[in-house]
């Protein structure tokens, strides 16, 4: 068995109903294999049961602690049935990209099943372009964006041809544990917690202003100014805080009301090679160009409802803390930072340029954060 971690735990934490933890894609395929058999439900299928072995966050089922004592732990599920995750859609004609959508809205809409493995893939055919489009489901508690393209990396191949599978390594059948071994871990979990909690808040407490679950929270500013100015009494803490943060406060939106059970997906395409020459002639990086169209999107979105508001919108931007050593781990291992979206800015050349300061300046401050700070935080 293998233990959640705080991070993991929260992504299943935050679900109710109406906010879900799960997180995925969609991709459009030609309908033939470089073989020239069709692209179906049974070839995908056919792949996955190939390559199972090296998918482990494909395999793991959860196992909740009893009273919710401690972290869930995954588990080798022992009845796995690969039909069960990969399933198959066809849209009626004329099978645009509206119908598309709105059926990657429905599926994006329910909740992943805790007594399976947390994953779907929907082979969904009936295109008018003749493609075959691909839906994946995880739960952002078994991968975060890393991991999820080393899944990516697994199932697609750079050759036609394919490649060479490894053997599967063989492996002891995971028992499942009863409710009395894992009250008993619960117990000792507890236990564990307050020092925990102890040892990570030299870290948490002079940063708590940069947890995005905290930040907004009464006290949390003053509790982390006078841990600042602590820590600059005590010499060996002194290069962890570089800049002083968690002023930023967002201005009130229709975003910040309560969300439904409902989602509503759209999408459409641009050439990669476009954003690099917009970002080689500004002199930023693609992640500006793509926070400053997303940063547009919103503006133009507020404006024709006379919503715009004066101050910029705040974002929170994911960032992976991976080491090399960690690859292949799967789980959880970002951080984020906190960053104002320069929504009040009518001109976009100017927008994108401002993008790339407001994009630099979180950069030096999140350098200054202890990579674990999400984590950690989740122990108060």
């Amino acid at each position: 068995m293998r233990q959640l971690t705080s991070l993991d735990a929260q992504f299943l934490a935050l679900e109710d109903g109406r906010a879900l933890g799960h997180v995925g894609g969609l991709a459009l395929y030609e309908p033939e294999t470089a073989d020239g058999d069709p692209l179906d439900v049974e070839r995908v299928r056919a792949l996955l049961s190939e390559r199972l072995h090296m998918l482990p966050p494909f395999r793991w089922r959860l196992v909740e602690v009893p009273f919710g004592l401690d972290h869930p732990y995954w588990i080798e599920d022992d009845e796995f049935d690969l039909e069960f995750h990969v399933r198959e859609l066809a849209l009626p004609a004329p099978g645009n990209t509206l119908q598309l959508a709105e059926q990657t809205s429905r599926i994006f809409s329910r909740q992943l099943d805790r007594a399976h493995p947390l994953w779907e893939l929907y082979v969904i055919s009936g295109l008018e372009d003749g493609s075959v489009a691909m839906l994946t489901k995880i739960h952002h508690a078994a991968v975060d964006g890393v991991s999820g393209a080393e899944i990516l990396a697994v199932l697609l191949d750079f050759d036609p041809a394919g490649r060479e599978i490894p053997e599967p390594e063989e492996r002891e059948t995971e028992q499942q544990p009863g409710e009395l071994e894992m009250l008993s871990r619960g117990l000792t979990g507890m236990w564990k917690q307050p020092v925990r909690a102890i040892r990570a808040a030299p870290r948490v407490l002079p940063n708590l202003d940069s947890v995005p679950t905290m930040r907004t929270m009464p006290g949390v500013k003053t509790i982390a100014g006078a841990s600042r100015r602590v820590a600059r009494l005590m010499p060996q803490q002194r290069p962890r805080t570089v800049l002083e943060g968690g002023s930023l406060s967002a201005p009130h939106t229709r975003f910040q009301e309560r969300i439904s059970a409902h989602r509503r997906f759209a999408f459409g395409s641009l050439s990669l090679s476009e954003v690099k020459e917009i970002k080689n002639e500004f002199g930023c990086t693609v992640n500006d160009v793509v926070m400053a169209i997303c940063t547009s999107a919103l503006r133009s979105w507020l404006l024709e409802r006379d919503e715009l508001p004066a101050d910029p919108l705040i974002s929170m931007v994911p960032v992976s803390v991976r080491t090399p050593e960690q690859i292949g781990t799967y789980g959880n291992r970002v951080s984020v930072m906190i960053v104002p979206l320069p929504s009040n800015v009518a001109d976009p050349l100017e927008r994108l340029r401002q993008m790339n300061r407001t994009m630099s300046s979180a950069k030096e401050r999140h350098q200054a954060l202890p990579a674990s700070l999400l984590g950690d935080a989740n122990h108060f």
